[in-house]
């Protein structure tokens, strides 16, 4: 591994593994253009479709070999097209041509090459990923941020002091529900209650109904803090979105609030045995 620490810029880090930040960058692809948060603890990606739906993905610094952000430097939030980062990212990992197919190129990742820099000096200077190659050369991918859009206030559930209604369950029984709902649903409904039926969902087709549900005594509970009953109802289409951050995951916490509002809480399982968590936020429906 050779990389070459910048001092001299408001933030250098080094990512552990570009494979594991890639699936987290496809996870929350639910719009083309992402608002990035640089902070001392790590990067926070939000990501809003619709002003419905909202996605944020965090970055820890464990999950960096070095994170510096300089002492007293408050960095103004910026946005990134996460197809274009995404390429970049791709594009800057080694990769062999396939015995297969004379066009298709496999990434050939180790513990020496599954890393990549990062630089970012404030607003106005350029977003710099790069990564060592043979022979003391480079392979450098360099892009102008944009703007961040406006987020939408009522999905800023991490900022309210209201306590929810939250139900924890494996995520793979979570993914096979969605998945089992037809993809022609237009509403999805989602009850949390203290006791007897805990936790339901109900897709609503053409007047008839799918229902999934969990008892109190399930051994699908992770953990179930609730003390009064809720339902809202949200777009299928919209909740569906998650389901590409499930594929990877091991729990999800799914959270209801009085305003309608449900985040669900995605546990990722990470090779680096480190928990890296992605969230969703959802409006209901008004009917």
């Amino acid at each position: 591994m050779n990389f070459q620490v910048n001092e001299d810029v408001k933030f250098f880090g080094v990512i552990r593994n570009v494979e594991n930040l890639l699936f987290i960058l496809k996870a929350v692809d639910i719009s083309d253009t992402a608002t990035f948060f640089i902070h001392s603890d790590g990067i926070v990606i939000t990501v809003e479709k619709l002003r419905a739906v909202k996605a944020v993905a965090y970055i820890k610094s464990n999950l960096f070999y070095i994170y510096n952000i300089k002492e007293d430097e408050e960095m103004a939030p910026f946005g990134v097209s996460l197809d274009l980062i995404s390429t970049c990212f791709a594009a800057i990992m080694p990769k062999i041509n396939s015995s297969f197919e004379s066009r298709s190129f496999q990434p050939i990742l180790t513990t020496d090459n599954n890393y990549c820099e990062l630089t970012y000096d404030g607003t106005g200077s350029t977003f710099v990923l790069r990564r060592a190659a043979r022979l003391n050369s480079s392979i450098i991918c360099t892009f102008f941020p944009v703007e961040p859009e406006q987020g939408s206030e009522e999905l800023k559930l991490v900022e309210t002091q209201e306590t929810p209604q939250k139900i924890g369950l494996p995520a793979k029984w979570f993914e096979e529900v969605l998945e089992q709902i037809e993809p022609s649903t237009k509403y999805i409904e989602f009850t949390i209650a203290p006791n007897d039926q805990v936790f339901e969902i109900v897709g609503h087709e053409s007047g008839d109904l799918q229902d999934f549900d969990i008892p109190q005594n399930s051994e699908l509970i992770v953990f179930h803090a609730c003390t009064t009953k809720l339902t809202f109802m949200y777009y299928f289409s919209h909740v569906s979105l998650c389901i590409k951050a499930l594929a990877k995951a091991s729990e999800v916490a799914i959270e209801l609030y009085m305003t309608g509002a449900m985040r669900l809480v995605i546990k990722l399982v990470s090779s680096e045995q480190v928990e890296t968590y992605v969230e969703f936020s959802f409006l209901p429906v008004s009917l």
